[in-house]
């Protein structure tokens, strides 16, 4: 009987330090943006602003996730007066041992810019890129490490072309001809909890329309460095272009462009079309434990045309 009884301790002593050990390895993580700068807005007058809304939508605990931002209306934005500049949450939350959150972040504008368009199209999308997150991940409720980069890539395909197909030229339903709101970027964050530490990899979808390097038509969202076009204001209140890498210099904030180049009508010219540039950086961190963690570039796609044209497939 003794024996019995102390084996039966041992048990539950086990069970007690495992239960234990589970719970001392959650770790509470936040992803939060600390900035939407507007490197240049759609309309040709640098005076009209664009009204820009984002979403976050996913999983994370096994739970959905969709979050809108700002929760109604749009955001006001200018290269000199940018739509977002204070720290925002996307998701907080509390990963435990093998617990896993996938968020995806998209960018939208209305119609014209400063006018609502259809917003069925979005909605679709948004709810494309849902399916595929869920398929992405399966039924599974937690992750090895080595399911992220597996899980990423499958989800990235599946954004690709979910993008390509929604803003076609031609038969995409998410284009300002056919007067929809409009689409500015798409990336995603996975993330988790490998014994106590945050395993993270940020995934532009990357060029979903035209050429990486030409002047023509194209859009894309990567993670690449900027021209020395982004307004910074300085401690005088003046603003100054300056050109800003993908990541800060402490690694911690890591920022995502988002561009797009189109032909538009310049009314102030006989309705000539015009090149032009609709083009955004987001910028956001993760918190891991209180602390910001550091991210590492990926994937480098070398240019010889120079290093504003380099760009990295993801982060990690």
């Amino acid at each position: 009987m003794k024996v019995r009884f102390a084996s039966v301790a041992l048990t539950v002593l086990a069970l007690f330090v495992a239960s234990a050990a589970a719970r001392a390895a959650a770790v509470p993580v936040e992803v939060k943006l600390t900035g939407i700068r507007c490197i240049q807005n759609y309309k040709l007058d640098v005076k009209v602003p664009d009204q820009v809304y984002a979403y976050v939508l996913g999983i994370a605990k096994g739970q959905p996730v969709d979050v809108r931002l700002p929760k109604d209306g749009t955001l006001k934005s200018l290269p000199k007066e940018p739509p977002l500049t204070e720290e925002t949450p996307l998701w907080k939350g509390e990963l435990a041992e093998g617990e896993f959150a996938i968020l995806s972040f998209a960018l939208f504008q209305e119609a014209d810019g400063e006018k609502p368009g259809d917003a069925a199209p979005v909605k679709k999308l948004l709810a494309d890129v849902a399916a595929a997150t869920k398929a992405a991940a399966g039924d599974k409720k937690t992750l090895a490490a080595a399911d992220v980069k597996t899980v990423a890539e499958k989800l990235l395909k599946s954004d690709q072309e979910i993008v390509t197909a929604a803003t076609n030229k031609v038969s995409g339903p998410l284009t300002r001809e056919k007067n929809a709101e409009h689409f500015n970027g798409l990336f995603t964050i996975v993330l988790l909890n490998d014994g106590g530490k945050i395993v993270k990899r940020l995934d532009p979808v990357g060029l979903t329309f035209g050429e990486h390097y030409g002047t023509q038509e194209k859009l894309y969202t990567k993670l690449k460095r900027t021209r020395s076009n982004v307004s910074i204001k300085d401690e005088s209140g003046q603003f100054f272009p300056q050109q800003l890498e993908p990541l800060s210099d402490d690694k911690a904030t890591i920022r995502v462009k988002m561009d797009e180049v189109e032909y538009v009508k310049n009314p102030k010219r006989n309705n000539l079309l015009q090149n032009n540039v609709t083009d955004y950086l987001v910028e956001l961190q993760v918190v891991a434990g209180g602390k910001p963690v550091t991210w590492a570039l990926q994937g480098e796609v070398p240019s010889d045309r120079s290093l504003v044209h380099v760009y990295w497939n993801w982060a990690e």
